[in-house]
């Protein structure tokens, strides 16, 4: 399970990463397709602008200079227009020497050089060569901005050289809409990524529910092979037990010879067996339906089979809680007998795990809807691993247990719609908590 959500998380990681810079490469593919158009038509302007300029026209302001802008009226009409219809910020015409003929903005510039930026230096060449060419954007005032420069050529002679730029400003309109694009596609992003988690948490839940789906069949698995197991061995080991059993007590009646405490070592040793064949079928077979179980009557009944064995060890079982003296009893639903099996196996793991001298609690209380029962001791504990595993099928800490006393009541609990909790530390003794269904006691 832990490989698999490590697997998931970093497969969750790396999406998110492809996500994020899927959303950069966009947004800076979207920027450059924006900023490639807006030079075109910056260029396109230009050239346009610079068609509308007549040879004679920039000979004119080359030889006058600033007095011939009284007759350049016609000139400055069109690059104008021009400005106008292309909401171009401002059109300016540069001689081959890069000094200001004319300009749309102001007329006091004529004969300056204007300031260009290196690239913008570098375009004003590439037109002076023969080709439309823009600088790179740069922000003036607060807003984008972009100069593209377009020849002007002597269309008198042959083959028309190139006697002036007309260059264009315009503004970069465009970038006021990149701020929404960048929140379009963060959003986009934000839900991509939130699709990424929820399908990881389902997925993580899916394989968490398909391992406890394998754990269950496992589990049945087991149930089924403990059932043939049980059933084998009523069959191959209880009757040869009941043989060997009353043969040694026919035995030991008519015996006279020496060490008859071997016919006792039989005899516990046979009863040793017969309980270990029991556990294997008490596990095996389901709880029989029956009446509600009186908590009391099986606490009481637990407590004075085991009390014998504990007092021969010198562990305390401690009665805790205060006797029922109500006529319809405290009733759970579980059986009787499955109920004292239940606290049997609690009590009996208990005295097997503490040491002599020892106190054992045993007690029950009224819950909400439930009564819940406990077993606590103060022996050895558990650490979390053995927690952990502690309640499945044949999972022992003593060398000679069979490992089924846990899982018992854990099945018997889970079938009458309780639960086993458990609560361990290596050094603080161990509780058995088990939380059953009230059920009201029939008169």
């Amino acid at each position: 399970m832990r490989r698999v959500l490590a697997t998931t998380s970093a497969f969750a990681l790396a999406v998110l990463l492809v996500v994020a810079l899927a959303s950069l490469f966009t947004y800076g593919r979207v920027r450059k397709g924006l900023e490639d158009e807006f030079a075109r038509r910056v260029e396109w302007t230009a050239a346009a602008g610079a068609a509308e300029v007549q040879p004679w026209q920039v000979r004119r302001l080359e030889r006058l200079g600033p007095a011939a802008f009284a007759t350049a009226d016609s000139l400055l009409l069109a690059l104008g227009g021009v400005r106008r219809s292309t909401q171009a910020a401002r059109v300016f015409l540069l001689s081959s020497q890069g000094r200001l003929l004319l300009d749309s903005a102001s007329d006091s510039l004529a004969g300056t050089r204007p300031a260009l930026t290196q690239g913008e230096e570098a375009a004003r060449n590439r037109a002076l060569a023969g080709a439309p060419a823009h600088g790179a954007l740069r922000t003036a005032g607060g807003r984008g901005v972009l100069l593209a420069f377009a020849p002007v050529r002597d269309t008198e002679t042959v083959p028309s050289p190139v006697i002036a730029t007309l260059g264009v400003e315009a503004s970069a309109e465009f970038l006021a809409v990149l701020p929404e694009i960048a929140r379009l596609l963060a959003t986009t992003a934000l839900l991509a990524a939130l699709a990424v988690v929820l399908l990881s948490a389902l997925f993580v839940r899916l394989a968490a529910g398909q391992a406890q789906l394998e754990a269950s069949l496992t589990r049945a698995e087991n149930l089924a092979s403990v059932g043939e197991l049980a059933a084998t061995l009523a069959h191959e080991v209880r009757n040869p037990l009941g043989v060997i059993q009353g043969a040694a007590q026919r035995l030991r009646r008519n015996y006279a010879g020496p060490e008859p405490e071997l016919f006792d070592y039989i005899q516990a040793e046979v009863d040793r067996l017969a309980k270990t064949v029991r556990r294997y079928l008490d596990f095996a077979r389901p709880a029989p339906p029956g009446e509600g179980g009186d908590l009391e009557e099986a606490l009481s009944a637990t407590l004075g089979l085991l009390e014998r064995e504990a007092d021969s060890r010198r562990i305390a079982l401690v009665r805790e809680g205060l006797a029922s003296t109500s006529a319809d009893g405290h009733c759970v639903r579980l059986g009787g007998e499955e109920l004292k099996q239940v606290l049997f196996n609690l009590v009996r793991n208990a005295l097997e795990a503490v040491p002599e001298g020892a106190t054992i609690r045993v007690g029950w209380a009224a819950r909400p809807g439930a009564y819940e029962l406990w077993v606590a001791d103060d022996g050895p504990g558990m650490d979390a691993a053995t927690l952990r595993r502690v309640r499945r099928p044949f999972v022992t800490t003593r060398a000679q247990g069979t490992g089924l006393g846990l899982a018992i009541v854990d099945r018997l609990a889970r079938e009458a719609g309780g639960r086993l909790a458990l609560e361990s530390a290596p050094g603080r003794g161990t509780t058995c908590r088990v939380r059953l269904p009230a059920e009201k006691k029939e008169r």
